[in-house]
């Protein structure tokens, strides 16, 4: 089955965002659980792989849009598993919730004061 019918890294980054806006450390189990409940996805979406390298395709949108984040200094790894919203990404989710996308991080610089 094609992964068209998953949600795009644009559609995640916003509800990652807001996942992470308690500040707290969650773990990419978590974020894969709580974001597919979020998007309503069926079960065959939840545990679908990736043909070539046998990864979860909803997972590696998710990593994708971590690694955006990590990027960006908006959300840093903790350890393997493990990441959370950064100061500069408190603002971001603050301030530009409505226009963070790939597009808008790989522009954003954060401010000095963080």
């Amino acid at each position: 089955m094609s992964n068209n019918d998953l949600p795009r890294v644009d559609d995640i980054l916003p509800k990652l965002f807001e996942l992470l806006a308690d500040g707290k450390i969650h773990t990419y189990d978590e974020a894969i659980e709580k974001l597919a409940d979020l998007f309503n996805l069926t079960e065959e979406q939840r545990t679908r792989t990736n043909p070539t390298n046998n990864n979860n395709s909803f997972g590696n949108l998710i990593n994708m849009a971590r690694a955006e984040m990590s990027r960006s200094k908006t959300g840093e790894m903790i350890s393997t598993g493990e990441f959370r919203l950064t100061p500069c990404g408190g603002f971001v989710l603050r301030r530009y919730l409505a226009e963070i996308s790939t597009t808008f991080l790989k522009n954003f610089e954060c401010p000095s004061r963080f």
